[in-house]
């Protein structure tokens, strides 16, 4: 069986029938060993739309959400960094509908008394990223606001916009961010069977697999699609920023809620067998980065010309090689799920030394 043998994941309809298919996404060895053990990287950020990247899958699943629910305009939520934001923005002008960003103001990304050791990406609170650009250029509605006044906000965007008679959908589901935990997570249930399905073509099997672990919905889903197949691969969760126990609390709701969803409940037993979230190398916390992951993405871009960001993929990658190395693993079979994030690339250029 061939990659492109492995099925199609369709994403949501609007009235005008305009679909969103998803074609399967590479998954392909890497040019040289990483620490003694091989490596594969499976490609989400070439995924064909809105520069690519698991936030795509997503914002997918969560307009098929609304559409179901009988949403008319869409409400997300994302700092000027946020991948999620981009992908959502461009759907919402696919698909013809109102896109507003609830977008608080992290002024903790400034430079801190870590700077010696980790630096902060150079960008204060009003500069403008490609992510934010690509956002604005898709038609989104910026509302900024202070990030203790996150659920204010979106309470009155949704009662503005409820007078304004629209029926608003906020993808956290209430204002205190719960209520959709299983919608993100659901994508990456198939892109688990995907990929094992890939690895059976290509005559492997894989060991470990290895992604940023953000908001934790990727993750969850990739960790119930393992409950699903009974697959022996060893998923590992590289935290960007929150500590282990919030992103483990965060991952464990939403496998409990796909368990709702999909009827097939998880046990906490098994979820604390297999649940595993790294947070040793946060490097100062979100937006922050050290050395070694600069290093990091300039080897990969330099040996594999695949691009990594600092604040997700570089950092997972840099992740990856120190828990390799700290535990000591050797011949192992490891997949990198690429997990996009190119606009991130490009807002660090001067950094990477790129000229």
């Amino acid at each position: 069986m061939s990659q492109l043998d492995v099925k199609e994941t369709s994403a949501p309809q609007n009235a005008a029938g305009r679909s969103i298919t998803f074609p399967v996404t590479p998954l392909h060895p890497a040019s040289s060993s990483l620490l003694g053990n091989t490596l594969w990287y499976k490609r989400d950020d070439l995924i064909p739309f809105a520069f690519g990247g698991n936030k795509v899958r997503i914002a997918a699943a969560f307009f098929k959400d609304m559409f179901e629910k009988g949403g008319t305009c869409m409400i997300g939520y994302g700092n000027i960094r946020s991948n999620l934001s981009r992908a959502l923005s461009w759907m919402a002008n696919r698909y013809g509908v109102k896109c507003y960003i609830i977008s608080p103001v992290e002024t903790d990304l400034l430079s801190t008394s870590e700077s010696q050791t980790n630096l902060s990406l150079s960008l204060d609170a009003d500069d403008m990223t490609f992510n934010r650009r690509l956002s604005l250029m898709f038609g989104a509605n910026i509302i900024n606001c202070s990030k203790n006044d996150v659920a204010a906000c979106v309470d009155e965007t949704m009662n503005r916009l409820q007078e304004e008679g629209e029926i608003p959908y906020y993808i956290y589901g209430n204002a205190l961010g719960q209520g959709n935990e299983a919608v993100p997570a659901l994508p990456y249930v198939n892109v688990f069977n995907e990929l094992l399905q890939q690895a059976e073509a290509l005559s492997f099997e894989p060991d470990y697999l290895f992604l940023p672990c953000g908001t934790g919905g990727t993750l969850a889903g990739l960790l119930y699609g393992k409950f699903l197949t009974a697959s022996s691969v060893e998923i590992v969760g590289i935290s960007i920023a929150r500590d282990r126990e919030k992103a483990s609390s965060h991952v464990r709701t939403a496998l409990h809620r796909l368990g709702e969803a999909l009827e097939r409940p998880l046990t906490d037993t098994w979820i604390d067998q297999h649940l595993h979230v790294e947070d040793s190398y946060i490097a100062g916390g979100y937006g922050k980065y050290n050395e070694s992951i600069l290093i990091g993405i300039r080897t990969v871009l330099t040996q594999e010309g695949i691009p990594l960001d600092p604040t997700y993929t570089g950092k997972a990658w840099w992740g990856m090689g120190q828990f390799l190395k700290q535990h000591d693993l050797k011949g192992k079979t490891v997949v990198f799920l690429h997990t996009g994030g190119l606009p991130l690339f490009f807002d660090l250029m001067e950094q990477l030394d790129i000229k």
